[in-house]
Order: C-alpha cells, then structure tokens, then sequence
C-alpha cells in the first residue's frame, strides 16, 4: 500500500485527496493540519457560476453540514465545502493529523516526524510520496463580505442559499452592517473555487498516471 502525504489540509489537497482515492482505494492518505479543525476556520471565496454546480463529485460530501447552492444560489459558503469534504474524506480512511506541525523531512529514508498534541510529542509517518498543492498566486489583496444586499462597488458577488450575498473588493470602501468580513489573496474570487478543484484533478492525474504502485 502506498502512502501519500499532504502537507497542508487546503481545499485543493483535500479534492486531490479524493481524485487519488476514486483512482486508487487502497491508498493511504495522511494530511497534516496546524488547525485543530479542518474547515470552517478562515473563509475563501466561495462564488460560483449557475451551471458549475455540482462543483465536485457527490460521494465527496458528507451528508450533513453543508447547504448546496440551489435554484438562483451563485455562492457557497467554501469553509463548510471544506469542511463536508474533509468528513467524507475521513469516512473513506484518509487520516487528518489536525493541530501538528511538520518538524522534519528525510527524503533518503522517506519519512516525515510531525508534531502531535496530547501526551505524545511527535510522530514519524513514512511515505512514498508526498503532494504539496501550490496555493493562490499572491497577485491582489482581496476584502471581502457576507451582507443582506450587494453595494454598487463590489467586484465580485453570489447569492448564497440563505439568502445573502457574499462579495469582494480590492478598495477602501467599507460595508454597511456586515454579518462577515474576509480577506484573501490570488487571482480572482470569482473563479477560486474552480481553480482550486482544477489544480488538484491536474495533481492527482499525474500521480495516477505515474509508476508509484497502488
């Protein structure tokens, strides 16, 4: 059984995750997280077009926690994406190694010592590969905002399920009564959902296309 590593427990490593696991079942994935949960921690954008839903697979999201875009939605809140994928994740046998850090990697005998809370101090995991998805290419600061309705400056907007609306800006203007406020650097909110997905069925093709045994 090969062992895949990922060294973080963002959105794209966790679709990547599950792109190698409907490749390859009897993988064993192990993602280490410096949070103590995985999703809902810190939002991203979640804007989505009409027709791009379903955005993922549906065995990939747990049965609960998660209100899917429907009828007029444009938006979803992409923590609770996160967070469903990483449930369904788990049930499939994935290990999330939450609250840890990594603390060294030897290449020459493939392994990999985290840090672990609880009575244990470490913990050393080897590895046949290990998939370090690239994150947003820092090219603009973002500002975002989860409000009742949408001001005439924002940029980029959605509708999410219940009824509000989540947008971006890049200037200095500020919200009237905002439920939520973010940030965020990369490209465009409009398309980071998308893009994140994209990059890792491009990941994961390469290592299921690749020599490593199953």
């Amino acid at each position: 059984m090969s062992v895949i590593v990922f060294p973080n427990s963002s959105l794209s490593s966790i679709a990547c995750a599950q792109f190698l696991l409907d490749g390859r079942p009897a993988l064993s994935i192990h993602l280490i997280s410096n949070f103590f949960e995985v999703g809902l921690m810190r939002e991203t954008p979640g804007i989505i077009s009409g027709d791009q839903w379903p955005l993922v697979r549906p065995h990939w999201l747990s049965e609960h926690g998660l209100d899917a875009p429907e009828g007029a939605s444009t938006a979803i809140r992409a923590s609770w994406l996160t967070k469903s994928m990483a449930i369904s994740l788990s049930e499939r046998g994935a290990t999330f190694h939450t609250g840890s850090r990594i603390l060294e990697t030897d290449e020459e005998s493939k392994s990999m010592l985290i840090s672990i809370p609880g009575e244990e101090t470490s913990k050393t995991i080897h590895y046949d590969a290990i998939i370090d998805m690239p994150g947003q290419t820092p090219k603009r600061e973002w500002r975002g905002a989860v409000c009742s309705e949408v001001p005439d400056w924002a940029e980029f907007s959605g509708r999410r399920t219940d009824g509000t609306y989540e947008f971006w800006w890049t200037g200095t203007e500020e919200p009237d009564n905002a439920i939520q406020t973010m940030s965020w650097v990369g490209d465009s909110p409009s398309t980071a959902l998308l893009d994140s997905i994209s990059e890792a069925s491009r990941a994961s093709d390469t290592i299921l296309t690749g020599s490593m045994p199953a």
